[in-house]
């Protein structure tokens, strides 16, 4: 008779033992407010975490290209949140160098920028600002313009930039 009130003690207790999935500290019993396991959304310390996973997203960026019209003083920026910044990035670097009325020529977002000149030549010239997906689109694009606004004369690449996007959290 002794023998299966004790398989059943020990039957209990190790049913019971593997129901609990977190063990209360010492002197707590099961249930109470002082027994929840580390991860429960009520405890102060879980407060500020959210359950949601977090989402990270991309965030376009803008270059700039400004010149003075008056001289060949050139300004770029790229990588900047806003056109805005951009655009005075490039302002400034014109003017740091020399340039007295620079302006915007070219703002592009989560582009390539090409500046295309004609080759050799150190004369007057149409100096041609474009952009493009990539730095080859945007080249070809250009070149024929440059060209028709330069006399026929073949041009080149004298400025190549790309602006890529930002992996925020």
């Amino acid at each position: 008779m002794i023998l299966p009130r004790v398989f059943l003690m020990l039957m209990v207790a190790a049913v019971a033992g593997t129901a609990i999935a977190q063990p209360c500290p010492q002197g707590i019993p099961q249930g109470a407010p002082g027994c929840v396991p580390p991860n429960h959304p009520n405890l102060p310390s879980n407060a500020n975490q959210s359950s949601e996973p977090v989402r990270a997203s991309w965030r376009k960026t803008w270059g700039a290209l400004a010149a003075d019209p008056d001289s060949a003083w050139i300004g770029s920026s790229t990588g900047h949140i806003s056109r805005r910044a951009a655009a005075k990035e490039a302002v400034d670097k014109c003017k740091a160098k020399g340039g007295r009325s620079c302006e915007v020529m070219l703002a592009y977002e989560n582009q390539c920028a090409v500046i295309a000149v004609p080759a050799g030549y150190g004369g007057p010239m149409q100096v041609i600002y474009q952009s493009g997906p990539t730095i080859e689109r945007a080249g070809q694009i250009a070149f024929p313009q440059c060209a028709a606004q330069n006399g026929g004369r073949q041009c080149e690449l004298m400025y190549t930039n790309c602006t890529a996007p930002v992996l925020v959290k």
